[in-house]
Formats: structure tokens, sequence, C-alpha cells
């Protein structure tokens, strides 16, 4: 690789880091007193299983517990 295609690489990736950078929006405190960032947009968090209600995701922040029962989302503590 030649000098030049070094420098605009290394400046690709300074600008690519300062993007990031900006797509912070501020902080969260979870429940065991880490702060963790948020981002400015959301993001898509998937899980490909064939037995959805083994699972239960939990929210660092606010301690609710959900799972899901194959069509939809809901809170652990709410009834179907």
């Amino acid at each position: 690789m030649h000098a030049s295609d070094r420098t605009k690489a290394k400046r690709k990736a300074q600008a690519q880091r300062a993007r990031d950078a900006r797509e912070m929006s501020g902080t969260r405190k979870l429940l065991d007193g880490r702060t963790v960032p948020e981002l400015k947009r959301p993001v898509k968090v998937c899980l490909d299983t064939r037995c959805p209600s083994k699972w239960e995701f939990l929210d660092r922040e606010t301690g609710e517990t959900w799972m899901h029962d194959g069509t939809a989302f809901r809170r652990k503590d709410t009834k179907p």
C-alpha cells in the first residue's frame, strides 16, 4: 500500500470514529450502579430460537423482565 493510500485510510477511519462518537446521545445508569452509553437511534436486537418461551429479557435500568410467547413480548409480571 502506498503512503498516500495509508494516509487516506487513516483519515477515513478517524472520520468514522468521529461519526460514531456523535451517535451517542447520553448515558443511562443501571441498577448495579454502572453507567452505559445511550445511542441517538434505536438498534434492532434479534434472537433466533425455536423455543421463545424459554427466554427472559431483563431491562437492567428498570429491573423489568420481559418474555416472548412466540407471538409477542409481554412483561413477566402481567398475565397472558
